[in-house]
């Protein structure tokens, strides 16, 4: 008689894996605000061989602020990736991972660090890669000014639908754009923008933020992430808004998803909530990847979410 183990083996013939990458892979990134570490990084080759090398910038935080406002996501860092680069026993690749902006002033945290490493290869061979980090989202207080009003008259990119609907784009005349160089493929950062779909100041209902994914991450041209924003629910305070949603947008980039919504409890006060310093110290969003945006109210400070650190990846074939 058959054993079970025979017949799920007939059923099932074992093949070999073909969807892992040749050789071995190293990833550096940075540690939290809590700690004084620069991200440096040194990486010796094991033997000869062949390297990819690829890097991506710090994405731009969300912004913070204290009043009710009109708020932007922030931008993701830029992608560089040199490949087949040849090294012997002992070349090295020395890199620095930047981090996110986590300024605690209001309306703008800035630019965030770029990610940038150089190497020595083979005969005297060598070279440097760069990929800037992202702006910072952007915040106004707007208690009487419909938001998408408010952002348009201050330059930032924008279309109108009707009335006081439109989206805004995290972009405007002068601003800074992370930019990359030095690779076989340099992206730029990819921009985050909101979309107003009314008119009312102090309201988080109808809006729809697009928060910008760092190219490299799932896609060479990386992407956006859009979720609807709520005025208040079981997940989240007010301020804190539109986390849950933003996580569960994010696992559809992935072809194999890990969450759905994170647990939290609405009766004993464990809701999301971005009046606590942590949210905006501490990377919860992928690498390179902009932060949502604050969602304040009149009162209760938002810190915005903190963008992605910088991450370098090394994946090294031996010859």
């Amino acid at each position: 008689m058959a054993t079970l183990q025979s017949i799920l083996k007939d059923r099932s013939p074992e093949a070999p894996e073909t969807n892992l990458e040749q050789g071995k892979i190293w990833a550096y990134s940075v540690v939290t605000d809590y700690v004084t570490y620069s991200g440096c990084h040194c990486w010796i080759a094991p033997a000869a061989g062949t390297v990819d090398l690829e890097v991506i910038g710090a994405g731009g935080s969300g912004s913070r602020m204290c009043c009710c406002s009109a708020t932007l996501p922030g931008n993701s860092g830029a992608y560089v990736k040199k490949s087949d680069i040849s090294v012997a026993s002992g070349c090295y690749i020395c890199m620095h991972a930047g981090k996110s902006c986590r300024g605690s002033g209001l309306c703008n945290r800035g630019c965030s660090e770029a990610g940038h490493a150089c190497w020595t290869g083979n005969s005297g061979q060598s070279g440097c890669l760069c990929a800037e980090g992202g702006r910072s989202g952007t915040s106004f207080c707007s208690t009487g000014t419909a938001r998408w009003c408010c952002l348009s008259a201050n330059s930032f990119c924008s279309t109108q639908y009707n009335g006081y609907c439109g989206i805004i784009c995290n972009h405007c005349p002068g601003a800074w754009c992370a930019c990359a160089w030095g690779g076989d493929i340099n992206r730029m950062g990819n921009i985050s923008c909101t979309t107003f779909w009314h008119c009312y100041p102090n309201c988080n209902c109808s809006t729809i933020s697009h928060v910008a994914i760092a190219p490299g991450y799932f896609s060479e041209c990386g992407g956006v992430v859009s979720y609807s924003m709520d005025s208040d629910n079981g997940h989240s305070d007010w301020s804190g808004m539109g986390f849950q949603g933003y996580i569960q947008a994010l696992n559809a980039m992935s072809r194999m998803p890990s969450q759905g919504a994170a647990w939290t409890e609405c009766w004993d006060g464990a809701r999301i909530c971005q009046c606590y310093d942590t949210q905006g110290c501490t990377m919860y969003v992928p690498h390179g990847s902009g932060g949502p945006p604050a969602t304040p109210c009149s009162g209760v400070r938002d810190n915005g979410w903190a963008g992605g650190d910088s991450i370098i990846k090394i994946r090294f074939v031996a010859t």
